[in-house]
């Protein structure tokens, strides 16, 4: 966790962006989230654990963000970037790199939470067939995101080092789903 601390408190002071989740009140939500799961621990009637699938969401999407934090960090600390004249402009293309990440909205997370109220409720069904849908709608988004395919694939030849972006956060949704849609 202090890595990551200290890579957001990096990113702040280099690229001058907020880093989304890095503040106390995203780590008090988290905790507020992971005890409601533990009130949960129940199995709904379908069997899907819904404050595990929300804390997996949670985790791909944190990763997705240190990933493209790291990327910055190891682009913008590069000898021959930093001695470029053009390192201004590298930077600024640095701090746009979020700006890359398909804007989920709530929806999903809304879904799963919603399903660990439910509990064993009758809902439980609907809330799952409700979250696969969004599943389906945050892949498209994910498909659409061809930079992020882009990003990836010049982070492995350029620099050396597989950055799974895009395509960490789409195998996260496709467990999702597959753990959603099971049949009752």
């Amino acid at each position: 966790m202090t890595e990551r601390k200290d890579g957001n408190a990096w990113v702040k002071r280099v690229l001058g962006i907020d880093v989304p989740g890095s503040d106390a009140s995203s780590t008090e939500a988290l905790a507020r989230s992971v005890e409601r799961g533990r009130e949960a621990a129940a199995l709904n009637v379908r069997g899907i654990a819904f404050p595990k699938l929300l804390l997996r969401w949670r985790a791909a999407q944190d990763k997705l963000t240190v990933s493209l934090n790291t990327l910055a960090q190891d682009l913008l600390g590069r000898k021959e970037v930093l001695e470029d004249p053009r390192f201004q402009r590298v930077k600024a293309a640095a701090a746009r790199l979020p700006q890359l990440v398909p804007r989920f909205g709530g929806a999903l997370e809304d879904l799963l939470d919603a399903g660990i109220n439910a509990g064993q409720g009758p809902q439980a069904a609907d809330i799952a067939a409700r979250a696969v849908k969004a599943v389906d709608d945050y892949r498209t988004q994910i498909a659409a995101a061809s930079q992020l395919a882009a990003l990836e694939a010049f982070a492995k030849q350029e620099m050396g080092t597989p950055m799974p972006l895009g395509s960490d956060v789409d195998t996260v949704l496709v467990e999702l789903r597959e753990t959603l849609a099971k049949p009752a």
